[in-house]
């Protein structure tokens, strides 16, 4: 008798459908930087769980997760995003844990939000674009092996998932789940104007003012470049070689198995 894994749904940037991009894109990095005054995290990289073969520097909710325990003494954080995306169910567990996330949570896209990316970025209480910066919305693909109805059952599998990620956009925007779904095929690049024009973003502007330069001047003479938790004496880094509990290797491809 035959079993098969169901295929996970992938939201990521098109190309990434044959990992060059994932591949080449720059080491990801869940990075907590904390201090009383100031306190950041990133995501820089793909989203699913780290694989040696196809996305050796991936960020997962578990990292997310080890991540925003390490920062429970802080009240607010920026949350850094440039991201092609990747698997659809890890962005959504992401976005989830940030949404119920004690601290507010102004969310930055520096670079790219694609996909997975996207999903995360919702999970802002504020949610700005810097200049340049792009985000990208479209339904959730994947690969399947199999005969003609396990592919209709899938299709089915896909549907769902959409659905959910619609779901999480109209939470935001406030646009009808009916209507994003019609927004999220084909793939739909935004701007920041768009993007804040449309109800993924509240802010287009570069963050930077006279008082963060100010803050910055202050904290000078005791920032070593460490790393710090709200006290000061936290030091970590999750990212290429994360500090976590790694869940089981697996490819960003499901294939079923015989």
């Amino acid at each position: 008798m035959k079993t098969y894994a169901i295929p996970r749904p992938r939201l990521s940037a098109q190309p990434s459908r044959f990992h060059k991009e994932l591949r080449a894109w720059s080491p990801s990095k869940v990075r907590c930087e904390a201090k009383p005054e100031l306190a950041q995290m990133m995501i820089f990289g793909p989203i699913g769980t780290p694989d040696e073969f196809w996305m050796p520097n991936a960020v997962d909710d578990n990292a997310v997760a080890v991540a925003l325990s390490l920062m429970r003494g802080v009240q607010e954080f920026d949350l850094l995003i440039n991201s092609p995306g990747g698997d659809a169910w890890t962005g959504v567990s992401i976005f989830n844990l940030l949404k119920n996330a004690s601290q507010k949570i102004n969310v930055r896209i520096t670079g790219a939000a694609f996909s997975a990316a996207s999903v995360i970025a919702m999970a802002g209480d504020t949610i700005k674009m810097e200049t340049g910066a792009t985000m990208m919305i479209h339904r959730a693909w994947s690969c399947l092996c199999g005969n003609s109805l396990e592919m209709q059952q899938f299709a089915d599998v896909l549907d769902v998932a959409d659905q959910g990620i619609a779901a999480i956009y109209a939470e935001r925007t406030g646009k009808p789940v009916e209507d994003l779904l019609a927004m999220m095929h084909p793939d739909h690049y935004m701007t920041a104007a768009e993007a804040v024009e449309q109800g993924f973003a509240d802010d287009a502007q570069a963050r930077r003012g006279d008082d963060d330069e100010d803050d910055d001047e202050d904290d000078e003479d005791d920032y070593d470049g460490g790393l710090y938790d709200a006290a000061g004496s936290l030091r970590a880094f999750l990212g290429g070689k994360p500090a976590v509990n790694a869940s089981p290797l697996q490819p960003s491809f499901f294939w079923p198995k015989v």
